[in-house]
């Protein structure tokens, strides 16, 4: 389906096999109208969820989180950024308190204030736009909680001075045992209407009856990012790999249900790319040590061109390298 509004209708009849059933007036509905979008294949957009154990309209903002990630995997990047409750990481609570008017809001690539409610349109938007450079994470634990995580970009377009990168450390399945863990649910009882099944419990719910995901935990590079990790303007084909000061990961936080995003921001501070994979595969990957691109655009031949069965695909590499060749 091509990207646009696609207007159909749905209609229903023969049921099982026994022909028209006794009122054919409601077999057919009104017509429907799809928009579907196409996603840029190297984008991720950064969506920041500005949320409290003790802000009652919050589960919403879990509802909407949630339901957009797993809508749209890979492409949808939340960060629930939590404030005056047990999960709160000073700065990231003082960085996005900056950009909204209260709770809960949220921010896509730090625009806009957005209730998370509406978040998918300029979610949508964000998503279908080229980003100026491809993103890979990596990262090394040396076993005594000392994390040290890289984060490579791979500039699809010339770009000015002042660009930066930033990692972001995030948790799933998050409990507590404190009061500062309960929950308030302004849709506990039904009152408020539906909201994913927080109007099937109580106002408040339990420490032990729930379990945050996408918690932020750490910023790591800052929430501006680090004006170290790329210094100079970039041409098209060039690399920043940047490997951040190591960062110590406390005993509160399970890295087996933990996240390492990439964020590229550009010489404004806003972010405009982004990537997420979990510890396990960014610790996979391991560091990226290398600042030198060893692949030259220029001098890549396939032949014969055109071809029928068979095709010989010649790289120069200045030096030795993994190539990866993808056929679309």
């Amino acid at each position: 389906m091509l990207t646009g509004t696609t207007t159909f209708s749905v209609s229903i009849g023969n049921v099982n096999g026994m022909g028209d059933d006794e009122d054919i007036s409601n077999d057919a509905g009104d017509d429907i109208s799809i928009t579907t979008i196409t996603p840029n294949p190297d984008r991720g957009v950064l969506v920041e969820e500005a949320t409290g154990t003790w802000c009652p309209w919050c589960t919403r903002g879990t509802v909407f989180v949630e339901g957009l990630t797993k809508r749209y995997p890979e492409r949808f990047i939340g960060v629930a950024v939590h404030n005056g409750d047990p999960m709160t990481v000073a700065e990231y609570d003082d960085g996005i308190g900056g950009l909204i008017g209260g709770y809960p809001s949220s921010v896509v690539e730090r625009g806009t204030d957005t209730d998370p409610s509406q978040l998918e349109a300029p979610f949508a938007i964000a998503v279908q736009q080229a980003p100026p450079a491809q993103l890979a994470v990596g990262a090394v634990n040396d076993g005594s909680g000392q994390l040290t995580v890289s984060v490579r970009a791979t500039f699809l377009q010339d770009v000015p001075a002042g660009y930066k990168l930033a990692a972001i450390l995030i948790e799933n399945g998050v409990t507590g045992t404190g009061s500062g863990f309960n929950q308030a649910n302004a849709y506990g009882g039904g009152g408020n209407g539906p909201m994913g099944g927080f109007e099937l419990v109580g106002g408040t719910i339990a420490a032990a009856d729930i379990v945050y995901n996408h918690v932020g935990r750490a910023l790591i590079g800052g929430w501006n990012g680090d004006a170290s990790s790329i210094t100079t303007a970039m041409a098209t084909g060039e690399l920043a790999i940047y490997n951040f000061p190591a960062y110590t990961v406390g005993n509160e936080i399970n890295l087996d249900n933990s996240y390492l995003i990439g964020v590229l921001l550009d010489a404004s501070n806003k972010p405009v790319n982004a990537i997420e994979i979990s510890y396990d595969e960014a610790i996979a990957n391991g560091e990226i040590t290398s600042t030198k691109n060893v692949f030259n655009h220029n001098a890549v031949s396939v032949f014969p061109n055109p071809f029928a069965e068979t095709a010989t695909i010649n790289v120069s590499l200045e030096s030795s390298a993994k190539v990866t060749v993808e056929v679309i």
